[in-house]
């Protein structure tokens, strides 16, 4: 993964700075990604064999592309774990998620008479809605029932999280308002969640990619699977500002609370892989690579004919396996001829 032979097949002419940055931006990236995964991957284990164990007699590759420091500054202690899936992809949804195949237009129809219905029918309604203010610098979660309840939560600063984890932060709020729902007013038949978020309702309802925030996802598929038992949970997707009045108010109390930054109830305890590989980039864009770099990495300029030729070879060797593995017929009907002139 580190050593110098893979990259001297891939040599550019010119412009030698730029293609350290970018070898040294993706190697970076792999690292942490190979940190942050399951403890069984035998590459993180190398990994973190090298850059943690005792000191070593040469310089390593990996100390010098990431350091300790960078590492610390990264927290990686504290990031998301890509774990395995948690069901198998033949596994059913917790809930249909209505509207998610309709228009905005087409959804912002119906919403008023689904939300008339499942009220009628004394089902406890929530909406849930996350926000992230730029300018503020901050992002909050908020949810709010009809019964006029609601949650909010400041979450953190908005270079730390996205929209994504901002929206599944305001779906995992539900469970508060539902055990004082429960203490007060005893078990609800059924219960409603209604979000304008398409991608936090799909990864929460059956998280079957590893992705950004799947820790958020596979907690929120946990705790529908929990509460599913004793009564039905329906999801909606409902399109945001469309003139909902439930919707406009929720958005508002999150918006409240980005502003605020003061209604903390918890704080973002894990960095997804999303953010932390924007951090890097962020971090290595002006980072020129030191001589001692280079020289690990094994950076040569002009390549020598030799290197040339072994890349064309490695191209074309490439090239030609991937055409036999996708039954590329010119080449088949090629080597068949081949085959019957011997």
């Amino acid at each position: 993964m580190m050593r110098q032979t893979p990259v001297s097949f891939i040599k550019h002419f010119g412009n030698v700075p730029d293609f350290k940055n970018q070898h040294i931006k993706l190697t970076h990236n792999l690292i942490h990604c190979k940190l942050t995964g399951p403890k069984e991957d035998p590459t993180a284990e190398m990994i973190r064999r090298e850059l943690w164990s005792k000191p070593i007699s040469h310089p390593s590759p990996l100390d010098l592309i990431i350091g300790k420091e960078e590492l610390k500054g990264s927290h990686c202690s504290n990031c998301e774990t890509i774990l395995p899936l948690p069901n198998p992809p033949w596994a059913l949804l917790i809930s249909q998620i209505a509207n998610i195949s309709l228009t905005k237009e087409q959804a912002s129809k119906i919403i008023p008479d689904q939300i008339k219905d499942e009220l009628t029918n004394n089902t406890l309604v929530l909406f849930s809605d996350g926000s992230i203010l730029h300018q503020k610098g901050g992002g909050a979660a908020a949810i709010l029932m009809n019964t006029g309840q609601n949650r909010m939560t400041y979450i953190g600063k908005d270079t730390l999280i996205t929209k994504l984890e901002a929206e599944l932060r305001a779906l995992l709020l539900f469970q508060d308002l539902i055990r004082n729902h429960i203490a007060t007013h005893g078990r609800p038949t059924v219960v409603a969640i209604f979000s304008d978020n398409q991608a936090s309702l799909s990864g929460a309802a059956l998280p079957r990619k590893r992705s950004v925030a799947q820790q958020l996802q596979l907690k929120h598929f946990t705790n529908l699977k929990h509460w599913a038992k004793p009564f039905p949970v329906c999801l909606y997707w409902c399109p945001g500002h469309v003139g909902i009045p439930e919707n406009e108010k929720v958005d508002a109390l999150a918006k409240l609370a980005a502003e605020s930054q003061e209604i903390a109830t918890y704080t973002i305890k894990t960095i997804s892989l999303f953010i932390l590989r924007q951090l890097t980039l962020m971090v290595l864009i002006n980072k020129q690579p030191t001589l001692e770099e280079a020289t690990c990495i094994g950076f040569k300029t002009p390549p020598k004919l030799i290197t040339r030729a072994l890349d064309l070879l490695e191209k074309v060797s490439v090239a030609t396996i991937h055409q036999l593995q996708k039954g590329h017929v010119p080449l088949n009907n090629y080597l068949y001829q081949i085959k019957r002139a011997d």
